[in-house]
């Protein structure tokens, strides 16, 4: 029997895949002095449709396919301002891009299988 995925699911797999780099990124907010409500974490899934295109954005001409060969999940993953986030998210999730603006925290967004989730850390 197949287990079935939901695409929540595949997002709190990811955010554990990448928790040292989550880690990471978290002791910059303190040591670049940000502040959590004007910045967010980002974990962009590159396989995805969204994830790729928010990545080329933010990381034009990175080339992943050398990741792909070795057999890895290839992810994006950085410290973002919160408003290109709110703007990259309404393009296909306004609710995820409206849930954003109003949580409290360091927040992570993660993009894969068509949708973003947000957690808080």
């Amino acid at each position: 029997m197949k287990k079935v995925v939901s695409n929540k699911q595949t997002c709190q797999e990811n955010l554990k895949l990448n928790a040292l780099r989550i880690e990471v990124l978290r002791t910059r907010f303190s040591t670049c002095n940000l502040h959590p409500k004007n910045y967010i974490i980002y974990i962009l899934s590159v396989d995805d449709v969204n994830g790729a295109k928010i990545s080329q954005e933010l990381t034009p001409g990175k080339d992943w396919q050398k990741a792909k060969e070795e057999g890895k999940l290839p992810f994006d993953c950085g410290i973002l301002h919160v408003t290109d986030m709110v703007e990259a998210l309404t393009l296909f999730n306004k609710t995820a891009a409206e849930k954003l603006i109003r949580l409290e925290g360091i927040r992570v967004v993660v993009v894969d299988h068509s949708t973003a989730e947000l957690f808080i850390i």
